[in-house]
């Protein structure tokens, strides 16, 4: 059978073989029935953060990182990061104290409906709250 993107099509057999001392999960098939491309989206508000045409953008080399304005660094110096560096070997932890030291590139999450995008609930909503949200606002705020 042939190769699609690097991955085994269904019923090759495995490369490696399965014995006794391997998980019946690491023997059966996987079937991969799609994917999907998140990104950030703050500068194209018409697209949403899984949109269809994703894999285009990227792979045709669009830019999804811009020059943070200094509110935006302020409201993240305000968030006490700590800076670790690592001097003569050793790590040191570094509280940012003024907006020069944040980074000053960043890609942004700009519109993202749970509900409204993608079928969620207000309850779904509120339980990934901390965890989800709260998640993409640290790394992509």
């Amino acid at each position: 059978m042939s190769q699609v993107a690097g991955f085994r099509q269904v019923g090759e057999p495995s490369p490696l073989p399965c014995d006794a001392l391997q998980s019946r999960a690491a023997c059966e098939p996987v079937v991969v029935t799609g994917v999907s491309l998140g990104l950030p989206n703050e500068l194209r508000n018409e697209c949403s953060v899984f949109d269809q045409r994703n894999f285009q953008r990227i792979f045709g080399g669009e830019n999804f990182i811009s020059q943070l304005t200094a509110n935006q660094k302020q409201r993240i110096l305000d968030q006490n990061v700590v800076q670790v560096l690592k001097i003569d070997g050793q790590r040191v932890k570094k509280l940012l104290s003024s907006p020069s030291e944040v980074i000053g590139l960043a890609s942004r999450l700009g519109k993202f409906d749970l509900v409204k995008e993608y079928g969620g609930t207000n309850k779904l909503v509120m339980a990934l709250r901390f965890v989800f949200t709260d998640a993409c606002r640290g790394v992509l705020y």
